[in-house]
């Protein structure tokens, strides 16, 4: 992977700080999805005034975004305003978590994709504080705290700590939308794959405690009234039949479209990855040795050749080892492809 100065990626920070500036002002005065919207402020309202979700109100999705916007419309009251604020947290949420993870090839990548993630969300949808947008955020940034406790495996108690923060975001990520439980699980599984026990319980502990405010709901609301407004609803009696075949085309273009560019994108980052490495070995071959490695030849000397040979493979392995960043070998792209998959899908 690429060395990343803090400089250049504060600098892309302030590019995407910029991109959500722009628009501002019209988002904030025009009007949103006129349903969505109505919907993201009377739901909240109501459960202020003691009306339960699923019991007493539709809601086709987890409690954690009513439950999220009561909040804070109990602190700065009900108003459009404070909607609003917490859809630009969300959807800030989302282009920075991309931003992320991404980030590990390179900041002009990094910076592609979360442009380009800022404009597939915020003109369809506006400043709206959809579950999804809140989900989608609290999910990707699991992601990459699962990625950073991978890469500290070495270091037990910073990877704990990143472990469970992993699986706290992705169970409130299921609080809010239910249904990213595949995306999630897919893409948790591709991260944890081979991790060491103690990480696993980590993730499965926060995991626990990220969903355990369904119990509450479970108990407040009637399993079976959760059952059908989260489930049976959206999925069952509430699904409408895709009937326009243009539309389903025009879908399946688009994306497919989407993950040509991001191929593309990966493949022309891996080449440059390839030929910055291959040049830093080239400059490694001809730098002189340093003083512990030549310390070591000379007391290799004395010693018959195949265990002289061995013991200089093992100590520049553990030098090489010792000098790579924690996080320069994760497969980022292939955990983020996956989790992106099966949202797009």
């Amino acid at each position: 992977m690429p060395q990343i100065s803090r400089n250049g990626t504060w600098l892309a920070v302030g590019v995407l700080v910029a991109g959500f500036l722009l628009p501002l002002r019209g988002l904030l005065v025009n009007q949103g999805p006129p349903m969505e919207e109505g919907f993201m402020l009377v739901f909240p309202e109501r459960f202020l005034e003691g009306d339960l979700p699923n019991r007493d109100f539709l809601h086709l999705y987890g409690p954690g975004s009513v439950w999220a916007l009561a909040g804070v419309f109990k602190v700065f009251g009900v108003s459009l305003w404070s909607e609003r604020a917490v859809a630009l947290l969300q959807q800030g949420g989302v282009v920075f978590g991309v931003f992320a993870l991404a980030l590990p090839w390179g900041r002009r990548i990094a910076l592609a994709c979360g442009l380009v993630s800022l404009v597939i969300i915020i003109p369809p949808i506006g400043l709206t504080a959809l579950a999804w947008v809140g989900g989608l955020a609290l999910g990707l940034w699991g992601l990459k705290a699962a990625l950073h406790a991978r890469g500290l495996e070495n270091f037990p108690r910073s990877a704990g700590r990143y472990a469970l923060l992993a699986g706290v975001l992705g169970g409130l990520a299921l609080l809010y939308r239910p249904d990213l439980v595949l995306a999630i699980g897919l893409g948790g599984a591709a991260v944890v794959w081979g991790l060491d026990r103690r990480l696993l319980w980590r993730v499965g502990a926060g995991l626990a405690i990220g969903v355990s405010p369904y119990v509450l709901h479970f108990a407040t609301v009637g399993f079976g009234d959760a059952f059908r407004g989260m489930v049976l609803d959206p999925v069952v009696y509430l699904r409408g039949a895709k009937t326009n075949s243009d539309s389903s085309m025009g879908e399946a273009a688009f994306v497919t479209c989407l993950l040509a560019i991001a191929r593309s994108v990966v493949v022309n980052g891996l080449r440059k990855v390839k030929l910055r490495e291959s040049r830093e070995c080239l400059l490694l071959r001809h730098r002189p040795p340093s003083p512990a490695l030549q310390s070591h030849r000379e007391c290799c000397r004395h010693l018959p050749r195949p265990i002289c040979l061995r013991q200089r493979r093992n100590h520049s392995g553990c030098t090489a080892k010792s000098e790579q960043h924690p996080l320069r070998h994760l497969p980022a792209n292939r955990h983020c492809g996956v989790f992106w998959a099966v949202f797009l899908r």
